[in-house]
């Protein structure tokens, strides 16, 4: 809504991001909602299985839901290129620095949701994942691949 600044003068300021770290995850969460990838159409389609599984059991009590909810972000490369006829895919699922406790299961189980190239499925023919901190993964890997937005995965036409 639009506010008249003599209006907006007389308001008391309230600091909402009151360190540099907040600063940073509100500039992220906004850049998210304009900045997304535009992700092939067969792309999408492969990964669905996986974006559902993950939305489903981001919030439970378990093993998966726990290590669901300690990831950072996760980010996608295609290999040679999203355009390419034969595509090799790394998903990196990079988890905050403190690692979650599991019961269980280890990030193994978590990482069996991935979509497998089937003889069908089209151009994808390698599927690889990882679970890593910011420390591990190199700012080549970090720059060359995309965020994958679970939220709003978008779409472009082929």
């Amino acid at each position: 809504m639009t506010v008249e600044k003599s209006v907006v003068a007389d308001w008391k300021r309230t600091e909402g991001c009151r360190t540099d770290e907040d600063a940073r995850r509100f500039s992220l969460a906004l850049a998210r909602k304009r900045a997304r990838t535009a992700f092939p159409d067969d792309f999408v389609a492969f990964a669905r299985p996986l974006m559902d599984r993950m939305s489903g059991r981001h919030d439970r009590l378990g093993d998966e839901g726990r290590a669901l909810r300690s990831l950072r972000e996760i980010r996608v490369r295609a290999a040679p290129s999203w355009d390419a006829a034969a595509v090799e895919l790394m998903f990196w699922f990079i988890r905050n620095d403190e690692p979650p406790a599991f019961e269980t299961r280890g990030w193994e189980h978590c990482l069996t949701a991935l979509p497998q190239p089937q003889p069908t499925s089209g151009r994808f023919v390698r599927v690889d994942a990882v679970v890593q901190t910011l420390d591990d993964l190199t700012a080549r890997d970090y720059v060359e691949s995309d965020p994958l937005d679970l939220d709003h995965l978008s779409t472009r036409r082929r």
